[in-house]
């Protein structure tokens, strides 16, 4: 009989202390936000007129070209198809990855399968 109420017991404290665990790294990553950041390598903007000023398009399309998509900018709009992939499921990650990279961008088309030129096709405008 006490051995559930001990099991429920224990499972609340180890529960807790990951809710700790978790509000504390959280706290500490956004108040430490610089020596991430420099951890990491990367440049993040610090306020949205930043993150709009700069390049979009050249930020998409070479994000795209990482991702394994051949981008080029097509007169206002970025470009890009992904012609092979091992597995179906590897072209929805890829296209999702881009999707995300080149937000706040409108995506114009998106195309994926046997019907398309290629077998993925995505753009941004």
């Amino acid at each position: 009989m006490t051995k559930p109420i001990l099991n429920i017991f224990a499972g609340s404290v180890l529960g807790l202390m990951g809710l700790i665990a978790l509000v504390t790294g959280v706290y500490y990553g956004i108040a430490n936000k610089d020596v991430l950041l420099d951890y990491l390598g990367e440049d993040i903007p610090n306020s949205e007129a930043d993150y709009f000023e700069r390049d979009q398009f050249a930020f998409c399309q070479s994000t795209m070209e990482e991702l394994g998509f051949d981008a080029n900018d097509g007169g206002g709009e970025v470009i890009g198809t992904l012609q092979d992939f091992p597995e179906p499921e590897t072209g929805i990650y890829m296209a999702t990855a881009a999707i995300y990279a080149c937000f706040p961008m409108e995506m114009e088309r998106f195309c994926i399968g046997v019907d398309c030129d290629h077998p993925v096709e995505i753009s941004f405008r």
